[in-house]
């Protein structure tokens, strides 16, 4: 059958060559079927510690609700809440931080605006919430008369602005270096008034004449 041993040897070698790269395909197989069940069994263990934060972990319900009228005062204007908050999770939330944000425009609206007044943690006074307890707090918030003034000159109905803003609620979790935050987005609107729109010549608008609409742009984490 073979010619030679060199013959012999040849087919040797090629049988072997065949084998081996045979074990090494089934070798990789195994080696990903391993790669991908380790990779599961570490997610799994993280989303089961994930849950375990989540059941522990504090969680803060915010609730607002208008507190007066819509007032100058110098060159800033003003509109008062009144905030509650509700620790409905199952550990304390330290450093609890409130703040509302407010932004004005005419030709459009941009939460964004609003967003970027609210301060980082720590930088407001603050206290500790714990579970199952409920905190009511009155707070402002408030525009200066340039962001006003550059609302009406940006827009296209004269004299007109709308006015929104965040209310934010930043926490951190007891015990741990997790911080936590809870905001909700609002738009103010004046009754019988353009497109709901207000004149800042006008100012004060009295609380009964203020349209408070919860958006639908609110976040918890």
């Amino acid at each position: 059958m073979f010619r030679s041993p060199v013959d012999l040897f040849t087919a040797l070698l090629a049988v072997f060559s065949a084998v081996l790269t045979g074990t090494t395909f089934v070798q990789i197989r195994y080696l990903r079927q391993a790669d991908e069940t380790a990779r599961i069994s570490a997610e799994a263990a993280q989303d089961s510690a994930d849950a375990a934060i989540a059941a522990q972990r504090p969680w803060l319900r915010l609730n607002f609700t208008l507190a007066g009228d819509l007032m100058l005062l110098g060159e800033t204007v003003y509109l008062p809440f009144r905030i509650t908050i509700k620790n409905t999770g199952n550990s304390p939330a330290t450093h609890v931080q409130t703040c509302v944000a407010l932004a004005c425009g005419a030709s459009g609206f941009s939460f964004r605006q609003a967003a970027n007044k609210i301060p980082p943690l720590g930088v407001l006074s603050s206290y500790t919430l714990f579970p199952e307890e409920e905190f009511s707090i009155n707070q402002y918030g408030s525009l200066f008369d340039n962001e006003v003034e550059a609302a009406l000159q940006s827009g296209q109905i004269a004299n007109r602005v709308v006015i929104g803003g965040i209310i934010s609620v930043k926490y951190r979790v007891a015990g741990s270096g997790l911080e936590g935050e809870t905001t909700k987005s609002f738009l103010i609107g004046a009754k019988d008034s353009f497109f709901e729109m207000f004149d800042p010549r006008k100012l004060p608008y009295p609380k009964d004449q203020l349209i408070l609409m919860e958006q639908p742009v609110s976040s918890t984490k």
